[in-house]
C-alpha cells in the first residue's frame, strides 16, 4: 500500500489527481492571500517554511480511508523531524451535494475509523470520556486536534475547504505555542481570534475554548457549526467511557 505524504513544495499535476491538484492551489491561494488575510498567520509561515505535509481521501474510501490511515502513521512517525510549525492537511473527495449535515456525517465517521482501526493505547493520563474537559482524540498514542472544513461552510469561511472537505491535523505538542496555558499563548489565541471575528460573517463560536478548560471541550471544537448552537452529545462511539 502506497504512503501519500506529501510537502507542499514539491507537487507535480501528473502524480496526484487532478481535484487534488486543484484544491492545492486554493489552500496556497487562501493561506498566502494579502488582501485578505487569513486569521492565522501560523499557516502562512508553515507554508513558507515548507513545514506542512498534506494528504488525501478519495470518495470511493470515505468508509474505509485505509491509505489515508497509514498516512497518518507515518507522519505522526516523522512529524519531530519536520521545523515547527507542522501540520497535516487532508484533502477529501465526497463527490456529493454542498451539504454540511452531510460532510460533518463524513468527518466523523472518518475519525471513528481511526479510533476502531489504531493499534496504539492511548496515554493513561487522558481520559476515554469526551465529556470530560481533559479528553483529546488521540491516535497512534499521540493526543490530536483536528479541525473538519467543508466548501459547503457559508458564514464561518475560516472553515471553509479549498476540497469538498478537509481536515487539518494538529499534534498537541506542536499546537502547544498557540494553545498552551501561558499568558503569550493566550495572547496568540486572543489575536487570531479577533481576526476570525473579522474574517467570518458570523461571531466567533462559542463552542471554542482552550486545553484543559472545565469550559472546554475538545470535540465540539473538531466540527463546528455554521450557526453558533451547542452540541450535546459526542457522535464517536467508544468501546468504553471512563471519567
Amino acid at each position: 500500500m502506497n504512503i501519500r505524504l506529501y510537502n507542499f513544495k514539491n507537487v507535480r499535476a501528473n502524480e496526484k489527481p487532478e481535484w487534488v491538484f486543484s484544491a492545492i492551489n486554493s489552500f496556497k491561494n487562501t493561506m498566502l492571500d494579502k488582501k485578505i488575510p487569513f486569521p492565522c498567520h501560523f499557516a502562512k509561515l508553515g507554508l513558507e517554511k515548507s513545514t506542512f505535509r498534506f494528504t488525501y481521501i478519495k470518495k470511493e474510501e470515505l468508509y474505509k480511508p485505509e491509505e489515508f490511515r497509514i498516512s497518518l502513521i507515518e507522519y505522526l512517525n516523522t512529524y519531530k523531524t519536520i521545523d515547527w510549525p507542522s501540520v497535516l492537511v487532508v484533502f477529501i473527495n465526497t463527490n456529493s451535494e454542498n451539504n454540511l449535515e452531510n460532510h460533518e456525517e463524513i468527518f466523523w465517521n472518518i475519525l471513528q475509523y481511526l479510533m476502531d482501526s489504531d493499534d496504539e493505547s492511548r496515554p493513561i493520563e487522558i481520559p476515554e470520556n469526551p465529556e470530560s474537559f481533559k479528553w483529546q482524540f488521540c491516535f497512534n498514542g499521540i493526543p490530536l486536534f483536528i479541525s473538519g472544513h467543508s466548501n459547503a461552510y457559508k458564514k464561518r469561511k475560516s472553515r471553509h475547504s479549498a476540497s469538498d472537505m478537509m481536515l487539518v491535523i494538529q499534534t498537541t505538542e506542536t499546537l502547544k505555542p498557540v494553545a498552551g496555558t501561558s499568558k503569550k499563548s493566550g495572547y496568540i489565541r486572543k489575536i487570531i481570534r479577533e481576526r476570525v471575528s473579522k474574517y467570518d460573517d458570523i461571531e466567533v463560536s462559542n463552542l471554542l475554548g482552550s486545553y484543559p478548560n472545565v469550559n472546554s471541550h475538545e470535540w465540539k471544537q473538531f466540527w463546528l457549526p455554521d450557526t453558533n448552537i451547542d452540541k450535546k452529545k459526542c457522535p464517536l462511539r467508544f468501546k468504553q467511557a471512563n471519567s
